[in-house]
């Protein structure tokens, strides 16, 4: 049995949970009768149960039955190696659910997801997903331009570029990330790419070539 989060449940309820937990049996609302159950429990929380406790919050005997075997869970930008699996999770799950196939995301998004902070946790990210697998196309693949305005200068900080070599080499390697940005951003139009980059369809047509960007 989940008894998630176990902190917002008011004070008035709680002595009935721990006379169930006590017992091992409850009554219905509007029952006459007790009914026994067998069943492990696990509590959930996002708050400091001990703080609630000192303030009067949270009954002491109810926090000691349900404090047996705590995990400590860190939030999800303390583990971001647990990122790239949950979002391939979520897309499968979603993607079903709409009858939609996303086929995965481009590392420029993956590191967006990995290097933003997710406040909200893992019900953030699923949300996330859940709004991008929305945004891309039927057998597509998740961009960076799919996902959030919040996640905006995670999406800037992935983009890295190296910070030596000749003026020229170092040029050319942002212009073709920029143009694959963009070609990726709008499906390969290139009206749309020129405007969003500012400059002519000729230009951006002959920069396509010479980097090999089809």
């Amino acid at each position: 049995l989940l008894l998630d989060e176990i902190g917002e449940m008011p004070l008035a309820l709680q002595p009935n949970l721990l006379r169930a937990l006590e017992e091992h049996c409850l009554r219905a609302v509007g029952g006459d009768h007790e009914v026994p159950f067998d069943a492990r429990v696990v509590a959930s929380t996002n708050r400091d149960l001990e703080v609630a406790v000192e303030e009067g919050r949270f009954r002491e005997d109810l926090f000691y039955r349900l404090n047996v075997f705590p995990i400590a869970l860190p939030p999800l930008r303390q583990r971001t190696e647990d990122v790239a699996l949950l979002a391939d999770h979520f897309l499968k799950r979603h993607g079903e659910a709409v009858q939609k196939k996303v086929t995965g995301f481009t590392p420029e998004a993956m590191d967006a997801l990995s290097r933003f902070d997710w406040p909200g946790n893992v019900r953030e990210l699923e949300n996330e997903i859940e709004r991008a697998i929305v945004l891309t196309p039927q057998g597509g693949v998740i961009d960076t331009a799919m996902l959030s305005e919040r996640l905006r200068p995670a999406v800037h900080m992935a983009r890295s570029w190296r910070r030596d070599g000749r003026l020229k080499d170092v040029i050319a390697e942002v212009e073709a990330d920029l143009i694959q940005q963009a070609f990726r951003t709008h499906e390969g139009n290139k009206t749309r790419m020129s405007e969003d980059l500012g400059i002519s369809r000729y230009t951006l047509l002959q920069k396509m070539k010479a980097y090999g960007i089809e």
